[in-house]
């Protein structure tokens, strides 16, 4: 049987939090535990049904690292990189909105699309 250590991690409003690769490790060797288990006899049940149940688990840990992936990637993409940015809220590289020739004025660029100017 699967024995490990889960540390927990306090919030500052008293919860705790499990670290998710600890918690998608515990879901991979409970799905092994139970193959394992299933194939020697130690577990009652067909092999199918405790085959498909890990799966699920093993499932369950991908869907975890996914989102999990998909969050650190969104809290380390640059705030001029991100599509939901409005305006002034760090597109341009002082994060004064739009790029503009003259840093801190707010004037477009010539060149810039979004006001039809061309040089």
């Amino acid at each position: 049987m699967i024995q490990m250590s889960i540390p927990l991690v306090p919030t500052a409003d008293g919860g705790l939090l499990i670290p998710a690769g600890h918690v998608t490790a515990l879901l991979r060797g409970l799905a092994v535990d139970w193959v394992e288990a299933g194939g020697s006899g130690e577990m009652r049940g067909d092999e199918r049904t405790i085959r498909e149940l890990a799966a699920v688990l093993t499932e369950l840990a991908d869907q975890v690292d996914v989102e999990c992936i998909g969050f650190a990637s969104e809290a380390n993409e640059p705030e001029t990189d991100r599509p939901d940015t409005p305006a002034g809220e760090g597109n341009g590289p002082e994060g004064n909105g739009p790029e503009t020739d003259h840093p801190g004025t707010g004037k477009p660029r010539a060149d810039d699309p979004d006001t039809g100017d061309q040089p």
